[in-house]
């Protein structure tokens, strides 16, 4: 059986699986932000004076916790990235 975090990573993965997402870092971009709330289901950031929004399973940065107010470097599936705007 599994612990609570391998549940959680086996569920990721087949998520991220199931949406057509694949585990490579070449996939993922660095998007700095601070944090504004950081919940168990993803992360609202503000970056460039916008909030938005970050599921967890779109990142490759998901086992930390962070505190409001936090500046903060995510690694973020280039996909979202790019339809958030949040790269060039």
């Amino acid at each position: 059986m599994l612990d609570g975090s391998a549940n959680f990573i086996a569920k990721r993965r087949r998520a991220r699986d199931a949406a057509g997402m694949v585990d490579k870092p070449e996939e993922f971009v660095p998007v700095t932000g601070v944090i504004f709330l950081h919940t168990a289901i993803g992360t609202f950031l503000d970056f460039e004076e916008r909030r938005f929004f970050v599921p967890q399973f779109l990142t490759s940065t998901w086992l930390r916790r962070y505190a409001p107010g936090e500046v903060v470097t995510l690694q973020v599936l280039r996909s979202y990235a790019e339809e958030r705007e949040l790269i060039a």
